[in-house]
């Protein structure tokens, strides 16, 4: 008997788990008649299978339930598998937008009661009583693998294992642990189990940590992206292990570190040997860390290693420094008391000779016992303070995708805020950095040829990653030679996912040891990372970031070192131990660790935040206990101080991750937190153009934390120490008010004209656009009260004023750097207009080509512009007429129809021709001034000669289209790359030339904001009626009127007579316009007004 049930899967919205799919059934009868027993088949012996797309990263299963009757319901809740561990079979991932484009599809799946094989779209499904051959139809929701095999797979009663369900932690300072897996020869499936520790009963228990990440591991870039892309399909799906007996769900990248942690590498690494060779077992006894020693020794490390400097084992140590519990410690583990330097000494004579007679009596006796003896004799009997009686660190691991239950927002939470004392509570912490792959191996080697190097890497003549050097550099430098492909295989290494991932940066920081593996191979983590660290500072002496080739810029990367993040860890790492006395010091903030860990990124968006909230917690609870320590501390302090201690109290966590929270508030709050602890309004000087931003929702004056990057322009000038500082009022538990930021402003000018903007990653327009001739011829000349020419402003404009250092004023060598620039970018301009009239009308013979000129429209543009220059309605023109008829708007040969070739040379000549005094200005009317000029507007004499003088070079695809200067002059291409990446050149209406973001619109207002150190373009937020709506008006009156009280009294009686803080206002972004160094140049007299930025 056969039965056909048609199912529409409809997709109706995505979960934690998976997809919620709604089974409409086209017909029940034949389903009833199984299910009321109508062909002698009860509900207990009917297996109905089931195909359950699963988006978790587009995973799909095919599920066996043991119970029909689940179908009866409207919508079938997602399961974990639980087919009694007998088989799994995994179709290929599918991305959501397949499946939505599927999702109206009718899938048939048939059931056939009887026995038999297996065809290739079925396989044989046996109850207890009854067997059903399973055929499935061709679809999109299952396709086997090539590999997979369909063998029987038989389910007896109450074998099926179900779920694992989490149950809710008994305490806010419980943490579960995992016992190390081991593989269940019946399923063939990774096996564990759950442990729940109380840190504040237990305050030092033995596991440890591991830190990875959870997708694809690889590393991606254009050197990189073609095994990255290969392996992401591999890493969307999901693999399972049993815990306690229940099926539990993990990340195909977690389940292979799961497969790859070896357990004795701890053990291992124990017993190697330091420069001092001496074993860890060695530093435990010397430096009397009793709880450190006892997880070692519960760790099976070797007790009697002996050091190369006397000849001594842990215990001839411990018992000739009389460390009792020490000694007895290392009996009842079976530590050999017969071992003897090269000089005879032993344990007992240590003993003695320094007067610990009971000891050396205790070790006389351990030489006579066996170790069941010496257990019952020198073992304390007690429990171990962690509470994991029979075993060391290396057999329980915190792991956080599966010690927190991920979908109670509140436990994750709150675990998130205890992540400081979770991985600072570990005795060591394993960075897994993913599956090996062909780089591993030879990043390895290349790590210990710089490590075990005699030479100085920082201070040598080494660039690193670049190929062809000679090998005389290296060994001048006494560094072994590195070849290409190991500085390959070292980006390979650098370019990990891992070393992206916002948590490993507090994971590191707080972890008393760490160890690396990738795949199979053991990293000497201090090592790599200390590597990593030489390169940086390396690249940072040469003045560039020779490494930055390896980065794809064109997906949104900041192109920085790709040992960047790296030795952030090692700086970051640095600092939280030594405090002041690191090499770099800074505080341990928000802001701080926020800006330096900007391009780090996280699956949740929100973690760029909260990821750094445990180390403040602990950070917060060690200055407690510090303050506790001091004796001349008062009141609740030192008695807080003193609980502590005594393990009775502990100061409740300040720093909270609230996943209930969307992102645009968390940023918003995290905003405000750090300007807070700045004093100032600095951090807005990180809000990106709108157009880059990803957040939903979030603020204009909120920096978009989610962005890996971010483009600021050096500040202008200190305004917190220009005027007072700006009282930053505490919203950030205000529900109501998080999206506003109340601020002073004073009006500087509206933006009369604005320039095109960059489209991204390759855009020469970068480096000059033909409308920024047309805005200068806006300018007056000389410009303000500064008496400098026009084109003078222009690229001091376009560099912010400031050198590749950031340093202030730009040098004066950008100026001729700059006239070589826009001599480039004209003879590039001439050479794509002749390419365009050769692919217009080749045929018709209209192709301007002279064969002694490489770009045969330039020379005839140029005569052009001369022959139209010897009318004598502009021969006569003095400088001021040839100022005003090129001067306004309309008449400054702005706009698409004036941006030919012979427009922008008629632009640069009226720019010369004004730049020029005396006889200079009457030559170049003439067309005839000397090449030599030291003018910063090129002359069309000097575009020609610099045309014939060099080669045009070639955009290249493959390098993005880059521009390339004459020695000395590309570093004015990095300051620009800096500078305008999405922002345009502006004019006020009051002349004034600036550079502010790609969102601007002509008619924003330029404002200066007290406690920022730059203007800043804003835009008024208007109702219907172009008036601001009259609930907006009234909307936070009170607090802004409550925050002007807090403004000094001096720009209290300025702001008197400004606005009442009524207005709302769209933060644009920064700006920087040239001569405004403070409020009080270009002529500002606008009175101090209070706004809110939304």
């Amino acid at each position: 008997m056969r039965y056909t049930f048609p199912w529409s899967f409809r997709f109706l919205q995505p979960t934690t788990k998976g997809l919620a799919i709604d089974l409409e059934m086209w017909t029940a009868k034949p389903l009833m008649e199984l299910v009321t027993g109508q062909h002698n088949a009860s509900i207990m012996q009917i297996l109905t299978l089931l195909i359950v797309v699963v988006q978790g990263h587009g995973r799909q299963f095919i599920r066996a339930l043991p119970s029909i009757g689940i179908l009866l319901g409207r919508t079938f809740t997602i399961f974990d598998i639980g087919t009694g561990g007998k088989l799994f079979i995994y179709g290929t991932s599918q991305s959501p937008e397949d499946l939505r484009r599927e999702r109206e599809d009718a899938r048939t799946i048939e059931v056939r009661r009887g026995r038999g094989g297996y065809t290739e779209k079925g396989f044989l499904v046996r109850s207890q009583d009854t067997d059903f051959l399973c055929d499935v139809w061709e679809s999109p929701y299952l396709r086997l693998r090539p590999e997979t095999s369909l063998p029987e797979l038989r389910i007896q009663k109450g074998e099926t294992m179900t779920p694992y369900t989490y149950t809710p932690l008994p305490t806010p300072t419980s943490i579960r642990v995992l016992r190390f897996p081991k593989l269940d020869p019946t399923s063939g499936k990774l096996s564990t189990s759950f442990r729940i520790i109380d840190l504040a009963h237990n305050p030092k228990p033995l596991y440890h940590a591991l830190s990875y990440t959870w997708g694809n591991p690889h590393a991606d870039g254009p050197f990189f992206a073609n095994n990255y892309v290969t392996q992401t399909s591999r890493y969307a799906t999901q693999d399972s292990i049993i815990v306690d007996g229940h099926i539990l769900a993990v990340n195909r990248n977690l389940h292979d570190a799961l497969l790859s942690m070896k357990p004795d590498y701890w053990r291992r690494f124990c017993n190697s040997r330091t420069k001092r060779m001496r074993s860890q077992l060695h530093f435990a006894v010397l430096l009397r860390r009793v709880g450190y020693m006892r997880a070692l020794v519960k760790s099976g490390v070797d007790l009697d290693l002996v050091d190369d400097s006397a000849g001594w084992t842990p215990l001839m140590y411990a018992a000739a420094s009389g460390e009792a519990e020490m000694v007895r410690m290392l009996l009842a583990a079976g530590a050999d008391v017969t071992v003897a330097a090269e000089n005879g000494e032993t344990a007992r004579k240590a003993a003695m000779r320094n007067g610990w007679e009971e000891i050396a009596g205790w070790v006389e006796d351990a030489a006579k016992m066996d170790l069941k003896q010496r257990r019952d004799k020198f073992g304390s009997g007690k429990k171990d303070a962690g509470g994991l009686d029979e075993d060391g660190p290396d057999r329980w691991i915190w792991i956080d995708q599966l010690c927190i239950n991920q979908e109670d927002l509140k436990e994750r939470g709150a675990q998130v805020s205890m992540m400081g004392d979770i991985y600072s509570g570990a005795f060591w912490t394993l960075v897994w950095l993913g599956a090996a792959d062909d780089h591993t191996a030879t990043a390895l080697q290349a790590i210990n040829k710089l490590m075990d190097a005699e030479g100085d890497l920082v201070n040598s003549d080494i660039l690193p990653y670049i190929e062809d050097q000679p090998e005389s550099v290296y060994a001048a430098a006494k560094i072994p030679y590195i070849s290409e492909a190991e500085w390959d295989a070292l980006a390979a290494l650098f370019q990990r996912q891992y070393f992206r991932r916002m948590w490993v940066v507090q994971e590191n920081l707080l972890s008393q040891t760490t160890l690396g593996l990738c795949g199979d191979i053991e990293l000497p983590w201090r090592q790599l990372c200390d590597v990593a660290q030489q390169l940086y500072i390396r690249q940072v002496v040469i003045g560039r970031p020779t490494s930055a080739k390896y980065i794809d810029n064109g997906r949104g990367e900041a192109a920085l070192q790709v040992e960047y993040r790296a030795s952030q860890l090692v700086q970051w790492s640095d600092r939280w131990l030594n405090g002041e006395r690191a090499a770099n010091p800074k505080p341990c903030n928000l802001g701080t660790l926020v800006g330096d860990c900007w391009t780090f990124r996280a699956t949740d968006a929100r973690d760029k935040i909260f990821g750094f909230y445990g180390l403040f917690n602990l950070q917060e609870k060690r200055k407690v206990k510090q303050e506790g320590r001091d004796e001349k501390a008062g009141g609740k302090v030192a008695q807080m101080g003193g609980a502590i201690r005594d393990g009775t109290a502990a100061p409740k966590d300040r720093w909270i991750a609230d996943y209930s929270k969307p992102t645009a508030q968390v940023f918003a709050e995290a905003t405000k937190t750090i300007l807070k602890e700045a004093g100032d309004l600095g951090i807005l000087a990180d809000v990106i153009d709108v157009s880059l931003k990803q957040t939903v929702d979030l603020p204009s004056w909120s920096p978009d934390f989610s962005v890996p990057f971010t483009n600021a322009l050096p500040f202008q000038h200190n305004a917190s120490e220009s005027t007072d500082p700006y009282p930053v009022p505490d919203l950030s538990d205000d529900p109501i008010n998080w999206s506003r930021l109340p601020v002073s402003v004073r009006k500087l000018d509206s933006v009369m004209q604005i320039g095109p903007t960059t489209s991204g990653p390759g855009d020469t327009t970068i480096y000059f656009s033909r409308e920024w001739v047309s805005l200068a011829l806006l300018l007056p000349t000389p410009y303000q009260d500064t008496g400098l020419s026009r084109t003078e402003v222009l690229w001091r404009t376009l560099t912010a004023d400031s050198a590749i250092t950031g340093a202030r004023p730009a040098p004066v060598d950008y100026g001729s750097a700059f006239r070589e620039l826009v001599s480039t970018m004209i003879c590039l301009a001439a050479r794509e207009e002749a390419q365009r009239f050769a692919q217009i009308e080749p045929e018709e013979g209209k192709v301007l080509r002279l064969p002694e000129c490489p770009t045969p429209s330039l020379e005839i543009a140029v005569e052009h512009v001369k022959t139209t220059w010897q009318n004598p309605v502009f021969t006569k023109m003095n400088k001021a007429e040839l100022l005003n008829e090129f001067g306004e708007v309309g008449q400054n040969l702005s706009g698409e129809r004036w941006q030919g070739l012979v427009f922008v040379l008629m632009g640069l000549h009226v720019l010369a021709l004004t730049e020029m005094e005396g006889e200079d200005a009457k030559e170049e009317s003439r067309g005839r001034v000397e090449t030599g000029s030291k003018l910063f507007t090129p002359t069309l004499d000097q575009i020609l000669a610099f045309e014939e003088q060099i080669a045009l070079n070639e955009l290249s695809k493959e390098n993005g289209g880059g521009v390339k200067l004459l020695p000395g002059n590309n570093e004015l291409l990095h300051v620009l790359r800096r500078t305008m990446g999405r922002r345009r050149l502006f004019v006020t209406n009051d002349r004034l030339l600036g550079i502010g973001p790609a969102g601007m619109r002509e008619g924003d207002c330029v404002v200066l904001i007290r406690g920022f150190g730059s203007p800043v373009v804003v835009r008024e937020v208007r109702g219907e009626n172009g008036r601001e709506t009259e609930e907006k008006s009234n909307e936070g009156k009170e607090e802004l009127e409550a925050d002007q009280k807090e403004v000094n009294k001096s720009a209290q009686t300025e702001e008197s007579s400004g606005s009442q803080g009524s207005e709302e206002w769209e933060f644009i972004g920064q700006a920087f316009v040239f001569g405004v160094l403070n409020e009080d140049d270009a002529g500002v007299r606008a009175q101090w007004e209070r706004i809110r930025l939304v």
